[in-house]
Order: structure tokens, then sequence, then C-alpha cells
């Protein structure tokens, strides 16, 4: 009893053993769920690529941009900071009707002007139709002149050569920053193309070595938890060893009985021939337990034999992965999962284990070995069948047309019913066994 104490107060440690190996995993696919997240692209607080390189990106614009409020913030093109632009007070025509509508306030008058449009036709009584007389006609005969041939006025001619040459001067100037700046364009270039090459590399052996990571993790659990299974094992074996003896040790002292299921029974008094029998019981149960033992040694190495086989394939993939050889991701050994699968594919274990599976396995070896012999001799058990039968029935007659009685006596018919109810159930149990027997 001590031993088997021991043994689950074992299995209880390895439980505990396996629900901690079960917590580890789970906060370990947490860790890899939100790393995959972080890496899907969700918004981290790391620099840029140029930014870690040396090549600050300015970037203030965009921010300063975002930090807006008013919309009469407008930036400077030198990213420095200015007054901010009232664009309706630099409207001139806005100030105009601003200032036109504030002195006719003042007034207290209301300016009744229309206003002119192609669809429209203007009143003729509108003052400000008429024209004006302030324009003399040398003026105007001088703006004709002036729309009509441009070229023969000198002062627009020299206008036009210092405008056609400013234009001239700028456009060569735009020329000649452009080859100067073509290199530096180039250079520019060829340095975004470097970043992004070691940025992809970067970011290959940044995955490579997680998966390595990853890979060494899973194979290191894996490991431990077939360890852990072969230890449950064998403890839930050997216990089951154990009851097992025990429970045959305590029924050897019994001689059971020949019809099933049989019935464990212990004389009173002891003759000879039952003596011979437990003594014989005995002898059987001890070479059943012997056989047993030889059972369950055979059955501990070849759960240790299996599940070393599975410790050094995993701790050869595992030495792989140390030598920068990982396997493939569809390859069904690296994704393999050796606890579940020998839980499907062995269930053991107390609770898997049938009541009478063992007291049945017993009565048939007992019965080979121990033979069991009624003082009843077999082929008598039809002729009392009968006997019981006939003298029952005869009773049940005598009771319904009492002929024996003249009159009523309740202690005789009681009497006369219970002899004919235990003849009839003797006549029943005999038919039972010369039926097993025979048929």
């Amino acid at each position: 009893m001590e031993h088997e104490r021991a043994l689950r107060e074992e299995l209880q440690q390895l439980a505990r053993k396996r629900a901690d190996l079960n917590t580890n995993k789970k906060d370990d696919t947490k860790h890899d769920s939100n790393g995959t997240k972080e890496h899907a692209g969700e918004p981290s607080n790391r620099r840029s690529v140029l930014d870690r390189l040396g090549d600050r990106i300015d970037s203030e614009a965009h921010v300063s941009s975002r930090k807006r409020k008013e919309w009469n913030e407008y930036p400077s093109r030198n990213q420095s900071e200015r007054s901010p632009v009232d664009w309706k007070r630099n409207s001139f025509r806005a100030n105009e009707f601003v200032k036109r509508f504030r002195k006719n306030e003042r007034n207290g008058t209301e300016s009744h002007v229309k206003l002119r449009s192609k669809v429209t036709k203007p009143d003729a009584g509108d003052p400000s139709n008429e024209p004006c007389h302030e324009e003399n006609e040398a003026d105007i005969e001088e703006k004709k002149h002036r729309l009509l041939a441009p070229h023969t006025h000198k002062d627009g001619m020299v206008r036009n050569r210092r405008l056609f040459g400013s234009l001239m001067d700028h456009l060569g100037k735009a020329k000649k920053r452009i080859e100067r700046d073509t290199p530096l364009f180039k250079k520019q270039d060829t340095k975004k193309l470097q970043v992004g090459e070691k940025e992809k590399t970067q970011s290959a052996t940044i995955e490579k070595q997680a998966r390595k990571d990853s890979l060494r993790l899973k194979y290191e659990r894996w490991i431990a938890r077939l360890e852990l299974d072969n230890k449950e094992q064998q403890t839930r074996t050997k216990l089951e060893h154990l009851q097992k003896t025990r429970k045959i040790k305590h029924l050897a002292h019994f001689l059971p009985t020949v019809s099933s299921p049989s019935l464990y029974y212990l004389p009173r008094l002891h003759t000879k021939e039952t003596e011979d029998l437990v003594e014989a019981s005995l002898e059987a149960c001890q070479e059943k337990i012997a056989a047993q033992e030889r059972k369950v040694e055979t059955n501990l190495q070849q759960i240790e034999t299996e599940i070393k086989c599975n410790i050094e394939k995993y701790e050869k993939l595992l030495k792989a992965i140390n030598d920068d050889t990982l396997p493939h991701e569809n390859d069904p050994i690296a994704n393999e999962d050796p606890l579940e699968t020998n839980q499907k594919a062995q269930p053991q274990g107390p609770q898997n284990y049938h009541p009478h599976a063992f007291l049945i396995s017993l009565k048939m070896s007992q019965r080979e070995f121990v033979p069991y012999h009624s003082p009843i001799a077999q082929e008598m058990f039809g002729i009392y069948a009968l006997l019981c039968g006939s003298i029952g029935l005869l009773c049940m007659a005598l009771f319904f047309s009492k002929g024996f009685a003249t009159q009523k006596n309740v202690t005789m018919e009681f009497s006369m019913v219970l002899c004919a109810s235990f003849l009839l159930g003797f006549a029943t149990l005999f038919l039972f066994l010369w039926a097993e027997i025979y048929v």
C-alpha cells in the first residue's frame, strides 16, 4: 500500500509538471502572435531607415501640418516660424467691401447699387452707368496706338528685351543647376538602393533567427514532454501491476463457483479436498503474478524504447538547428507533436481500466488450474429439476383444490404455498445448471 501511495503521489507531481508545460506553451503562443502582429504592420515607435543610417528625413513640415488648427496658418518655405496670414484682410475686394459697408453703417445709409452682369441690362437712371468725361481723346488715341502697335513704341521694345533676357538667364541658370545636381541625385538613388538591400538582408536574418529560436524552444519542450510521458506511463503500468497483484493475492484464498458470473466463497470448515483446492489456487496465483510481472517488464521496455526513439529524432532536429540547417516548413516530422500522437495511439491509465476485466480473466485462469467439484453430481441436475418441479406443482394443485383439508386453515395454506415456492425455485436452479452444462 505504501508503494502504491508513493506511485500515486508521483503521478500527481507529473500531472502538475504537465500542466506547467501546457501553460508555458500557451504563453509562448501568445507572445508569438503579438510578435507577428507587430511585424505585420502595427504602429511602432521605431525611426525610419535613413534616420538610423545617418540621413535624417526632415518630416517637421508633416508634423506641423497635422498640428495646425486654424485655417489661416500656412508654413513658410524655409521652415521658419512666421505669424499666421489672414487671407481675408489681404483681399482687396473684401477690404473695399468691408470699408464701404462700415462707412454706410456710420452714415446710417445703405447703398442700393446693383451688380452688373452679362445677363441683366443696367438701368438708365443708375448714376454709376453714366460715362466718365474726365478722360481726354488724346489719351484714348494713345492707348489704341499702344495696343495696336506695341513694337513701334520705344519703351515697350526695351521692356520686352529686358523680359526676354531675364527669361533666358533664368533658363540657363536652371539648366546649370540641373547639370550640377544630377550626380547628387544619382548618389542619393544608389544610397537608397543600398539602404533597401541592407534592410532586406537584416530582416531576412532576423526572421531566420526568430524561426530558429522558436523551433529550438518547441523541440526542447517536446523532448521534456516525451520524458515526462515516459515517466508517467511507467508509473501507471507499475501502479496497475501492483493493484492487480494485490487483488490476485486477496482472491487466492477463496474458491470460485463454476457458474457465471462466478462467486468467490470460503467454506466455514475446511475438508481435505477444500484445503487442496486452496493450495492449488495459491500456486496458480503465484504463477499468474509471475507471468504478469514478465508482461509488465516487456511493456516497460517497449514504452522506453519507443519514447527514446522519438527523443533521439527530436534531438537530431535540435542539433540540425544548432548547425544552421532549418527543416522545411511543411515537414510533418518537424511539426508533429509527439505527446498528442502518443495519447491518440496509446490511451493508457487507470481511468481506462474496466473493473470487471480482471475478475473475468481471473475466473478463466482459475477455471483452468482449479477445477471445482460440486457435492451433487452434474448428471443428477436434470433429475433433481424434474423431481422438485413435479412436487412443487403437486403442492400448488393441492392448495388450489383443497382436497386434503375440509375446513379452512390459514397456517396450512401458508405452509403449502411456501413449500411450493421453494420447490419450484430449486427446480428452476437445477434446470439452469443442467442447461449450462449440456446445452
